[in-house]
């Protein structure tokens, strides 16, 4: 059992129709924006799904707005008429452009797809011995994802089966997997791994994207495609941390730098104002710390821009007049969700943690797989001696984005940006800039010269394609054994709960926490994800409540209690609490963690209800001495 084939072959089919579906607010835009003006069909269907994915976000936070919701059957129905308005606007008798824009050659454009179709496939072998999404995000990302399926909207809570009763969390990623789960059919669990395998050729698709539109050049793409999909530790090793929405930013960010790239180095456009304003929500809808990588970012691009063409007195008003604009429309597309999170600031009560200690800032977090991933040294050497090509040849793509990951390393330290953005985030996202980086230089090296330009394509091929290959050998095998939190066994257990045990019932599961976060309490098995598995509350809340509100104004310091007696669950005070908190059951998975179930096969406290291999469920039996 894994999730590839938690689908059906009916549901695969759905699920590959489905996000053609998806695809159709994204191509409609890429019209109606002028990107069809400036960008071939490669990068017009490309640039189709970060817009989709922004049109959703946006879509959802005005549903929510007035309290509406959507079927998966008015879901569908509106995307068709996308396409439908879509394929209108562009007939033949229609369109603007005689000659189709092309960036690339035709064998250049088959090779480029190819690429991106073998990314694709490898990232989903990577996962066929997994269950569920691995990493400690796994389990909120299931829930939210869930929840806005159920729900057709945005949540205003993750009640009943969490004590959450705000949410205020980025759910662009959530809600793609959602929008994905309404037109395939297929479920959650396995959709929440499965759109995030795919999406990391879709930032392989946007960055290469981003690559070409700063050299104009189809290989310059190819390149940075094969670096992000195949060759850099990242982000592959995404996987193993469950860190779907930084890849959904990312993916968005790539897409907003390359088109406020062809709006800098171009000429003004009011169209593409509202493109690049709709792309700048995207990402701030899929992750927070993005939003500041994509300022700083933004940033670079105008400067370099401004810089390179030295604009004159009038065209700089004019820019300044537009970036205004762009600000101001961006924030009217967030202004429903902006609402929405400051109205959750009134209700209940906040479960602060502490500030995070050194252990937050250190590189250790990474852990030694990636941090010794053998094309490390590949990708830092290339960046390195691109810089410096960059520099020579005073490359505006390679100074900018030596420029942006240079200024985000610096802000990242613990004297800068702290909490909102740290050095860990930072460099598990620097495969963008770097991957950009290379791509562009290469082609220029290749292109630059017109005698030696066989044979520097040549050597260009003869370096990135062996490391293609054996990155490709690596990323089938990214997944580390010790990150999947829910396994077949559990899968099993939960079904029997789902049977057997009531609907009210609480579960203690097993729990853990950071050591420079001892306050911060997450879960450490399946015991965790009940609430998606069997439909079970469980004590241990989604690893995002730090930033929601809960009923209990102590609610945090109960949890750190419930978590401290974990390896002596049978003293009477350990008991007591338990009872106290309404605690009924006790579920230990197959992962494992603190809670001993040798020590409560013999209490009388607690009889066993189920086993199989690893995995427990325990009834905590009531407090009857004085009957």
């Amino acid at each position: 059992m894994s999730v590839l084939t938690q689908l059906t072959a009916v549901q695969w089919l759905a699920l590959g129709a489905g996000i053609v579906l998806f695809l159709g607010p994204g191509m409609l835009l890429t019209v109606v924006l002028r990107l069809h003006d400036r960008c071939d069909l490669t990068q017009r269907v490309i640039f189709s799904l970060p817009l989709s994915i922004s049109a959703l976000t946006v879509t959802l936070a005005v549903l929510d707005l007035i309290s509406a919701t959507l079927t998966p059957a008015i879901f569908a129905a509106l995307l068709a008429l996308c396409w439908l308005v879509y394929l209108w606007m562009t007939r033949p008798l229609q369109s603007e452009s005689a000659i189709p824009l092309r960036i690339g050659l035709l064998p250049e454009t088959a090779t480029f797809w190819l690429i991106a179709a073998l990314i694709a496939v490898v990232q989903l072998v990577a996962v066929r011995s997994v269950v569920a999404q691995p990493g400690s995000d796994g389990y909120h990302h299931t829930l939210i994802a869930q929840t806005i399926a159920q729900r057709g909207a945005l949540p205003n809570d993750l009640l009943p089966l969490t004590p959450l009763i705000s949410y205020t969390y980025h759910y662009g990623y959530h809600a793609t997997v959602a929008a994905l789960h309404w037109l395939s059919g297929a479920p959650v669990l396995a959709l929440t791994l499965l759109v995030a395998q795919l999406l990391k050729a879709g930032v392989a698709l946007t960055a290469a994207v981003f690559a070409e539109v700063m050299i104009g050049r189809r290989s310059a793409g190819i390149v940075t495609a094969l670096i992000v999909g195949l060759i850099a530790v990242f982000p592959t090793f995404y996987v193993n941390w469950g860190r779907n929405t930084q890849l959904t930013g990312i993916l968005l960010l790539a897409a907003l730098l390359a088109v406020l790239w062809l709006w800098s180095f171009g000429r003004p456009d009011w169209r593409l104002v509202v493109a690049i304003a709709l792309l700048a929500t995207g990402p701030a809808f899929a992750h927070y710390r993005v939003t500041l990588m994509a300022v700083v970012g933004c940033s670079g691009v105008v400067i370099s821009a401004a810089v390179a063409r030295r604009w004159e007195r009038a065209e700089m008003r004019m820019r300044l007049l537009q970036i205004a604009a762009m600000g101001l429309t961006a924030l009217t597309f967030a202004s429903p969700w902006l609402g929405h999170v400051w109205a959750a600031r009134s209700v209940g009560y906040p479960a602060p943690i502490s500030q995070a200690g050194p252990g937050f800032f250190q590189l250790d977090r990474m852990g030694s797989l990636v941090l010794n991933y053998p094309t490390n040294w590949y990708v830092l050497g290339a960046a390195a001696l691109t810089f410096l090509w960059g520099i020579w040849r005073r490359l505006a793509g390679v100074l900018a984005m030596a420029a942006w990951l240079a200024v985000l390393l610096a802000i990242a330290l613990p004297g800068g940006a702290g909490e909102y953005m740290d050095p860990i985030t930072v460099i598990t996202s620097s495969f963008l800039p770097m991957s950009a980086m290379i791509g562009v230089a290469a082609t220029d090296f290749v292109t630059q010269s017109e005698r030696w330009r066989r044979w520097r394509a040549v050597a260009v091929a003869a370096i990135i394609l062996p490391a293609s290959f054996y990155g490709t050998i690596r990323v089938v095998d990214a997944v580390e054994s010790g990150a999947a939190y829910v396994q077949p066994e559990d899968i099993a257990a939960a079904a029997w709960v789902n049977e057997h045990v009531s609907e009210d019932a609480l579960f203690m599961a097993n729990t853990f926490w950071f050591d420079f976060l001892p306050d911060f309490i997450i879960a450490s098995d399946a015991g965790g994800w009940l609430p998606v598995l069997a439909g079970r509350a469980t004590i241990v809340p989604p690893m995002i409540y730090p930033v929601e509100r809960t009923a209990e104004p102590d609610f945090n310091k109960r949890l750190v209690a419930l978590a401290q007696i974990a390896p002596d669950m049978t003293s009477p005070a350990a008991i007591n609490l338990l009872r106290s908190a309404g605690i009924t059951y006790i579920f230990i998975g197959q992962r494992g963690g603190r809670i001993d179930p040798a020590h409560l096969l013999v209490s009388p406290d607690y009889t066993l209800e189920y086993h199989a291999a690893n995995t427990y469920v325990f009834r905590l039996l009531d407090d009857t001495a004085g009957d």
